[in-house]
């Protein structure tokens, strides 16, 4: 945990000194304090075997916001509006009861789609928590594009 304390920079003015040195149009402003709370929290990604790995997330973002600042290879076609699916993950079933139950639209889309397992949801839709620390969860990757055969002219190979 780390705290961050932003100060305003403002004019010096010695208490020592005298009411004369004070200049007349300077005006005596209040110091404002910004006090921010900024925790992490690990999660950790247990497959595909090239993703493997523990990453830091920030209270209060998405798990894809999370995921995508570590350049993971997560797609989101929609945004992140819980509308494609294509951000799904799956949440390993030890950690299952540390996540808030899906919200209607993520759970009508999940019911939808081919593969979901009991333990999958959308990485947009999850929100983290000081209570997902240590979330171990497994990405779904975009299957890779099939090769095919270079064009040659007038269509013979």
């Amino acid at each position: 945990m780390s705290l961050t304390l932003d100060i305003e920079p403002q004019p010096t003015i010695s208490y020592d000194s005298p009411p004369s040195a004070i200049p007349s149009s300077m005006e005596i402003q209040e110091t404002t304090y910004h006090l921010t709370k900024e925790m992490s929290l690990i999660v950790e990604i247990t497959s595909p075997p090239e993703a493997s790995r523990k990453i830091s997330a920030h209270l209060g973002e998405t798990l894809l916001e999370a995921l995508r600042r570590e350049a993971l290879p997560v797609l989101s076609v929609c945004g992140g509006k819980a509308a494609c699916g294509t951000c799904r993950i799956n949440v390993d079933p030890n950690d299952w009861e540390r996540l808030p139950a899906a919200e209607t639209k993520e759970f009508g889309l999940l019911a939808h789609l081919p593969n979901v397992g009991e333990f999958s949801r959308l990485s947009c839709q999850v929100k983290l928590t000081e209570a997902m620390d240590g979330l171990r969860i497994s990405l779904i990757l975009a299957p890779k594009p099939i090769p095919r055969p270079a064009p040659t002219a007038h269509g013979q190979q």
